[in-house]
């Protein structure tokens, strides 16, 4: 199978994997047997996400609708008459609420009635409905959504208790998460919300404080901008500008003292890329200018080590 988008596994043994195009392959536990499901033996549309309900079933969001794996069959859901079009995810929560992912809004079905949300009848942060997730001890919903085909841009994530047309919302311009364009969201066990934002790396978030992070090394850094200059030394150890950069960048940092130092920069899978030693740097603000016009487009990592302190800058060249 070439370009795998996403796995999934039932409570039964069965495990799916979404393709690229129009299928998917669904590994039998029990039987150690794989089988192909496309549009001539189950499917009726291109698949679109995956979700396993409690109890064995496969949900599988489509155009228009939802196939449904059960018991060895296959069945499904037309959504067409709700004016739903692609179904990006799908999610059930404590009460067996189903809630649909799509570009036209966040949509509830409660086994009897269906509910949107969207921009027009609530604070939701986009139409464009990207993943849903739930926490389970407090019920309370989480969404991810972003408008980034029509000027002016924006998106975020939004949470609510399933009542009512009032979420809470945090926009990436009015808030620090990373990126307009979140991609997926997910709740762990702490209560903390992951937010998957585009090229930006996941964003977390805890309405009741970020929890179980205790045992975590921050030493790696990520700055947004360029800090504001009048903030102490004591405090801003280092960072670069521009960032991103196209050729060059120029690396900011500080030192109390004089002292040697070695600036070292890395691509994503640590391999050094080039390596700086300066015999002395000055008390107060440095500055090295490092050259990455050879480097191909991505993410690289510049490490300042001093003998009294390191620090791991985070660079983006375009």
């Amino acid at each position: 199978m070439q370009f795998p988008q996403e796995v999934e596994a039932t409570d039964s043994g069965y495990v799916f994997v979404r393709g690229y195009y129009s299928y998917l392959l669904m590994y039998d536990k029990n039987g150690n047997t794989w089988d192909l499901w496309d549009t001539s033996n189950g499917l009726t549309g291109s698949p679109l996400c995956l979700t396993s309900k409690p109890g064995g079933d496969m949900y599988v969001g489509r155009y228009q609708g939802i196939d449904v794996f059960s018991n060895g069959t296959w069945s499904t859901i037309d959504l067409s008459g709700q004016g739903i079009e692609h179904v990006y995810d799908i999610h059930f929560d404590v009460n067996e609420n189903m809630w649909l992912a799509t570009p036209n809004g966040l949509w509830r079905f409660d086994g009897t009635d269906w509910t949107t949300w969207n921009v027009d009848n609530s604070n939701i942060a986009a139409n464009n409905i990207t993943a849903i997730d739930s926490d389970p001890t407090t019920n309370t919903l989480y969404v991810s959504a972003h408008n980034t085909y029509i000027w002016p841009y924006y998106g975020g994530i939004s949470y609510f208790d399933g009542t009512g047309n009032t979420f809470t919302t945090f926009l990436a311009e009015d808030s620090p998460l990373a990126h307009k364009q979140v991609e997926d969201i997910a709740v762990d066990n702490f209560g903390n919300i992951w937010a998957l934002t585009q090229s930006e790396g996941f964003s977390i978030y805890n309405p009741n404080g970020i929890s179980g992070f205790e045992c975590i090394d921050r030493s790696l850094d990520r700055l947004l901008g360029v800090p504001d200059p009048s903030i102490s030394e004591e405090i801003v150890q280092g960072y670069n500008h521009p960032n991103p950069f196209t050729e060059s960048t120029t690396l900011v940092f500080y030192s109390e003292i004089s002292q040697p130092a070695t600036i070292t920069v890395s691509d994503v899978l640590g391999r050094e890329i080039s390596r700086q030693t300066i015999s002395e740097v000055l008390p107060g603000e440095n500055r090295v200018t490092l050259q990455l016009a050879k480097q191909a487009a991505g993410i690289y990592f510049c490490t300042i080590k001093l003998a009294t302190a390191e620090k791991t800058v985070k660079l983006l060249k375009k």
